[in-house]
């Protein structure tokens, strides 16, 4: 059961869709699609017939709210697009969350640690609600207990089984691992369930005084020192970024050869390299995610969940087993001792359903059915986001997978599980192979060998992940600079297996399959003791920083007074000439042949925003050399930024300064820009030009290349 809760955790990290919801404040109200009085356009309300097998004479209306809308390059009319609330990449913000904001309340900002709750036995629990003061909003968030016990994660989905908040406080776990490696690098495990012991200890080994004779003498540091004079911002970066790539190492490398099998995963490229990097980045490849895979194919796992959850003992007996409705938004059972533990092991040693055209009743009635008999069907919502979304039918994409057009049901008969018997069904419910969803027959393919998924969902599943890889500039085997890996720290990094991860967050697990995804055997995927060579993890003594540490010669308060005036200045400075502009020039009519130009020579909305930023750093720097920053109260005066002295070789300030400074191509830029500004005011006053000379009606090119040579702002 493992690679179906891998599948949700990382479609949750690549999409989230928003539906439509009202405000009310700050309070997000879901719309009122099944009501009978008021009817919301943006309401795509799912209709069920009053013969229905499930749902007659219960239910008549499923509501569902149409997706959020995407606004378009700016701004432009066309189809409508929908809005992904993720990232889009494969960056872990499953677990970090997808905004500044919701990344700041999961920290600690002590040690780079991620926040954690140890209320329950097991400890080091994802953070719950109450530890951040924060409401969650709605069922959908969780239901435990009202709402008392819910867990806290970079997605609302942590709180969706307790098998998914296993996953989440394994990597929380796996992160603060890191964290404390970095800062402190021990040569043995540290143990999962208690970081603060570890602390102890380091703490205890600073201060321990040995008693020689009459002399005392304190013991220097231990050598297992790693990183000391990393601060938590440092360590905190650090370790997300390891974690991302230990994230998309195990997707790539262990999960998706199962998912869409071998063969398509080798002819995509999906592999990672053996050793050293990778050059498969490309600028002009676009890292989003497609819609057919976010609305539909990226949500197949469902289909492989078994309708029951259970956990297992140490000695693998299966117990408390419960219908998989009774734990949907239920974390709180995960509180009591050993749960972790059990929910690992029914992960490990649970087989997933077969493959094919079917879903667990679990999903089909149960799902959000509260206290009453029966809930939504989830089959029927995502029926219903594929046609909200305008998601091509599976005809469209079979073709575009194989090349080959298929024209009529009788053509699938060999393609699909259940053969005649399923076309037989299909023909029932469609007029036409074209209309058929590409939901319905892309589930109903029989599955590649060795893959979960037919031939259509391994193209479609295989074509995404190509795109997250090599459209992603911070993709972990990638070699640009600064934000790359060493060669040594890439090597470490690919020993990581989700085996490893395992062993090294949960206590009293003993034993894993080296190949975690798949069922455990007694030949080449036999259980290993966690203590085993060949589960060995990263060395972390690779990310030993040996430069020296900056200090900042003044406060980081200081520096952020000294930004705000800094601003301040500049945007005094740019409506002074806007005021100058508009007093010295005239009005210009449509038409005119220098409004034109000035039009089409204006800076680009990039270069604009490098030469603001610029200006501001160079502001700043000018009042933090002369002082000034020191004093919030006084009114800030032109007169400062000229109040500078000759600083000497060594001078903090100096070295500051320097620090500070804007680099080369912002500054050619704003040259550039300036430079622009003054030709187009002298061009708009008429002067430049010789005597009896006029600028014509329709400026051509030679007539621009000899009033707008070449700039060169190189001095």
């Amino acid at each position: 059961m493992l690679v179906a809760h891998w599948a949700h955790f990382i479609y949750t990290d690549l999409v989230h869709i928003g539906s439509t919801q009202l405000s009310q404040g700050s309070k997000q109200i879901p719309l009122p699609c099944c009501s009978s009085e008021t009817l919301h356009p943006e309401c795509l309300p799912v209709i069920v017939d009053a013969d229905d097998p499930r749902y007659g004479g219960f239910l008549s209306c499923m509501p569902y709210a149409r997706t959020t809308v995407a606004p378009r390059p700016f701004c432009a009319l066309g189809p409508r697009e929908q809005a992904n609330q993720a990232t889009s990449y494969l960056d872990a913000s499953v677990i970090y969350g997808s905004t500044p904001n919701r990344g700041n309340i999961l920290r600690t900002f002590r040690d780079g640690h991620l926040l954690t709750s140890t209320e329950s036995i097991n400890g080091n629990m994802p953070p719950t609600s109450q530890i951040v003061n924060l409401t969650l909003v709605g069922s959908s968030s969780c239901a435990s207990n009202g709402g008392k016990i819910c867990f806290l994660s970079g997605t609302g989905q942590v709180n969706f089984l307790p098998s998914i908040a296993t996953l989440h406080t394994i990597w929380i776990r796996q992160h603060n691992r890191i964290a404390s490696h970095l800062l402190m690098h021990s040569l043995y495990r540290i143990p999962p369930s208690d970081y603060s012991v570890m602390w102890v200890c380091i703490r205890f080994a600073f201060n321990f005084t040995q008693i020689r004779g009459s002399a005392s003498v304190v013991a220097k540091p231990p050598q297992s020192t790693l990183n000391p004079k990393w601060n938590d911002e440092q360590l905190f970066e650090e370790s997300r970024r390891i974690v991302i790539a230990q994230l998309q190492h195990i997707t790539y490398n262990e999960f998706l050869p199962i998912a869409v099998g071998r063969e398509n995963w080798m002819k995509y490229g999906l592999q990672s390299e053996a050793n050293g990097f990778s050059d498969s980045y490309s600028l002009s490849v676009d890292a989003s995610v497609i819609n057919s895979y976010a609305a539909v194919v990226g949500q197949f796992f469902y289909t492989i969940f078994v309708s029951h959850m259970a956990q297992y003992d140490d000695r693998g007996i299966r117990m408390s087993e419960r219908p998989l409705n009774e734990y949907f938004y239920e974390p709180a059972s995960l509180y009591f001792n050993e749960r972790i533990e059990g929910v690992i092991r029914y992960l490990l040693l649970e087989p997933v359903h077969r493959p094919g055209l079917h879903m667990s009743d679990e999903f089909r009635d149960k799902l959000f059915k509260g206290a009453g008999n029966l809930g939504l069907d989830l089959a029927a919502l995502i029926l219903q986001t594929g046609r909200d979304h305008g998601i091509p039918p599976y005809t469209v994409w079979r073709q575009h997978c194989d090349g080959r057009k298929i024209t009529s049901f009788n053509e699938l008969v060999k393609d699909v599980v259940g053969g005649p018997e399923t076309i037989k069904h299909l023909k029932r419910a469609f007029k036409h192979v074209d209309d058929v969803d590409l939901f319905i027959l892309g589930l109903a393919e029989k599955p590649l060998r060795g893959a979960l998924v037919g031939p259509t969902f391994s193209c479609i599943i295989s074509l995404q992940f190509q795109k997250t890889k090599r459209g992603d500039r911070f993709w972990y085997e990638n070699d640009l600079s600064p934000s790359g890996f060493t060669e040594e720290q890439l090597t470490e990094i690919k020993k990581t297996t989700m085996a490893q991860v395992i062993c090294d967050n949960i206590d009293r697990i003993e034993q894993v399959q080296p190949m975690a995804f798949q069922m455990g055997d007694d030949y080449d995927n036999y259980p290993l003791f966690c203590n085993n060579s060949l589960l060995a993890g990263a060395d972390f003594s690779k990310w030993r920083d040996y430069s020296p540490k900056v200090e900042m010669p003044i406060t980081t308060a200081s520096v952020e007074k000294a930004l705000a005036l800094g601003k301040l200045e500049v945007e005094e400075r740019r409506k002074k000439e806007e005021r100058n502009i508009r007093r010295n020039q005239h009005d210009f009519k449509s038409g005119d042949p220098l409004l034109s130009y000035s039009k089409m020579m204006r800076a680009k909305r990039q270069a604009l925003e490098m030469a603001k930023v610029s200006d501001v750093l160079l502001e700043t720097t000018k009042i933090l050399m002369s002082g000034y920053a020191t004093y919030l109260n006084h009114h800030f005066i032109n007169s400062v930024l000229n109040n500078q002295h000759d600083f000497k070789s060594g001078d903090p300030l100096l070295s500051y300064s320097k620090m500070m400074r804007a680099k080369r191509q912002a500054l050619e830029m704003a040259k550039v820009s300036d430079v622009l500004l003054e030709t187009t005011k002298i061009l708009m006053s008429g002067g430049g030009l010789d005597n009896g000379e006029k600028l014509p009606l329709h400026l051509d090119i030679p007539t621009l290349q000899r009033l707008l040579p070449q700039i060169d702002v190189s001095t």
